[in-house]
């Protein structure tokens, strides 16, 4: 599913969110008070960017332990194959959980930049800023770290080459 269309179910679907979760108020009332104003920050606008962003790096983390498992177990003998077959394997299944980092990250900005875009409220707009920048670093770090355990892997096989 495209990035414009998750974010025009998410909008059509949000529609309802109330501008204030504790009590009912007035349109006067509404148009004067700033905690009336749409508290989105507690809700899908923030919450569905963050559990979709929270499955890739979850299937990412999954094939990066499966490869390191994988190239562990044949280092110490456990599976008889040679050490270059195991250290292509391992490789790439990191470089497939780059590739799902790499992946999700647009999209998360995406629906991030979205949701500050429909803040109202200053203190809130600067809260879901820091959470983008946070959780994108987070992913960054993550494939750069990915990257070095690759490079590692590299230069370990070089020795049977």
């Amino acid at each position: 599913m495209s990035t414009t269309v998750l974010i025009n179910t998410l909008d059509n679907n949000l529609k309802s969110i109330p501008y204030d979760h504790s009590n009912e108020t007035t349109k006067k009332e509404k148009k004067t008070n700033t905690a009336a104003a749409k508290d989105i920050i507690y809700s899908a606008y923030v919450y569905t960017p963050e559990a979709l962003l929270a499955n890739w790096v979850n299937i990412s983390f999954f094939s990066i332990s499966c490869s390191l498992i994988f190239y562990h177990v044949v280092q110490v003998r456990s599976i008889k194959m040679d050490p270059r077959i195991s250290a292509f394997i391992a490789i790439s299944l990191m470089l497939v959980s780059v590739g799902y980092n790499i992946i999700a990250l647009p999209p998360y900005i995406a629906r991030m930049n979205y949701a500050i875009k429909h803040v109202t409220v200053p203190h809130q707009k600067e809260g879901i800023y820091r959470l983008m920048l946070i959780y994108s670093g987070l992913i960054i770090t993550t494939t750069i770290i990915q990257l070095v355990i690759c490079y590692f892997i590299l230069r370990e096989v070089k020795k049977f080459l």
